[in-house]
This record gives structure tokens, sequence and C-alpha cells, in this order.
């Protein structure tokens, strides 16, 4: 059973809309874009991924909310993983629903105009993903030659993933990061390598009580000006190995 959309668009049926509720872990996907796209996404300007295809390709009624996406640069490189959200399918598409649709996505698809009127003009199918934990990785699935192809279903890989930490005032003060919401990944034990923003390269292990050993964070916090509810983000660069980064959550 899928939930009815109280905001469509008027004369535009949503053919289905998936919603987080309905959990599929079936299926991953690997999604190719172009580098403007790929940085508007990894920004948090574009949170909504959009395909426009004359014929009902992939990921046209091929995708669920709770799946993940690897984002792929076109010829280039992994640089981004999400899940999707929620997701509408719209068929039967003309220059006045594509108008609507338009209307309606853009401010959060971020196309150009040419986009969606010359290039995707003659486009009858499309699929709208609202993304979710959108964050930084430079690995992914293996896939073979595109061949022309920008979406392609897989079967769900074994490969690490990125991670949020989001610190506490208690964490800042105390100048620790907890990893025990990431324990399904990693283990007590375990001995990461981490690329810190300062170039410097460290390595340190979990803790039973489920931190990272290492007593320089507290100073990190300090120099990168953190505060209670940022977030200190692991992109994997192999195995127990990432590249950290600190993101500020608070508006400027």
């Amino acid at each position: 059973t899928y939930m009815r959309l109280p905001w469509s668009i008027p004369n535009l049926k949503t053919v289905v809309r998936s919603h987080l509720l309905y959990l599929h872990i079936m299926s991953e996907h690997i999604a190719i874009l172009q580098h403007q796209y790929m940085n508007m996404i990894l920004s948090g300007a574009k949170t909504i991924e959009s395909r426009l295809t004359s014929n009902s390709l992939a990921p046209y009624q091929q995708i669920k909310a709770g799946q993940r996406i690897y984002f792929k640069q076109s010829s280039g490189p992994f640089r981004a993983t999400a899940i999707a959200k929620s997701i509408d399918f719209y068929d039967q598409l003309n220059p006045r629903k594509l108008q609507q649709l338009y209307d309606q996505y853009n401010t959060a698809v971020c196309g150009t105009h040419d986009y969606w009127f010359v290039t995707k003009a003659k486009a009858r199918f499309a699929t709208f993903v609202t993304l979710n934990d959108v964050l930084p990785t430079s690995i992914g699935p293996p896939m073979k030659p595109s061949q022309g192809l920008a979406w392609f279903v897989i079967k769900p890989v074994d490969i690490p993933l990125p991670f949020a930490v989001t610190v506490t005032q208690g964490a800042i003060k105390n100048g620790y990061i907890s990893m025990s919401k990431h324990l399904q990944q990693l283990s007590v034990g375990d001995c990461l390598t981490l690329h810190l923003p300062d170039q410097t390269v460290i390595q340190t292990d979990i803790t039973e009580k489920k931190i990272l050993r290492w007593r320089g964070w507290r100073q990190l916090f300090d120099n990168m000006n953190m505060y209670d509810g940022d977030r200190v983000i692991f992109e994997p660069l192999g195995q127990l190995s990432y590249r950290v980064h600190f993101q500020i959550q608070r508006q400027k």
C-alpha cells in the first residue's frame, strides 16, 4: 500500500509514491552524474535527484525508499553515497506536464532550463528521488563500462561506508568521539587510520568504552570551532582508513 500525495500537482497524477515507512533493502544503485550536479549534492544545494527518460529505464519503478545510492562522477570517481528518502514516479509526460514537474521540483533538482526543455523535451517517464544522509566517499561498487547508461540497479555490496558522528557538548568539553552508533561496520579494538584536515595522519583504536582512544580531539574541536550538534564525517579511503571532515551544522 502506498500513500497518495495530498499536495500533488493538479491534473498530474503520481503513479507511485514510496515512503521511508516502507523500507526495502533488496537492491542498491549506482547513479552517474556530471560534476556540477555532483558538487551540488555534496554541498546540500541539490536534494532531489531526477531522471527523465523517453523509455521506462532504471530507476523508474526500480528504486524504493531506504535503498542506498552510490554517486559516480561522469568519467570520474565515486564521490558520494545517500539513502533514498522518498521517490515519486510519473508517466505519460507531455510538454504541459513537464512544465508542471519543473515548477514543483526544480528548486531541489537544480536543473538548467535546457536540461528540462531541450535535452529532456521528449521524456515520457520521470523519477524524483529525495536524498537523505548524503556523505562523501571515494569508494563504490565494482562496475563495468556504462555504455551510455547513467543508472544501474545492483545487488548490495560489502564495502566500507562513510558515516557521521554528531558531537555533543560533553564530547567537545572532554575531547572524545563516540563510535557506539557505528559498531555495525566497526568493532571495539579496531585500529583506524585517520587523515585529519591539517594533513596529519594518526592511528587510533576503538576502546571498550566505544570511543576513539586518540587524545587530540579536544584541541582539534577548538581549532575547527566545533559546537554541540556539529558533525565529524568519516570518509572511507580503504579498509579501516578514513579521511576526517568537520561539518558545521549551525546557520552562519
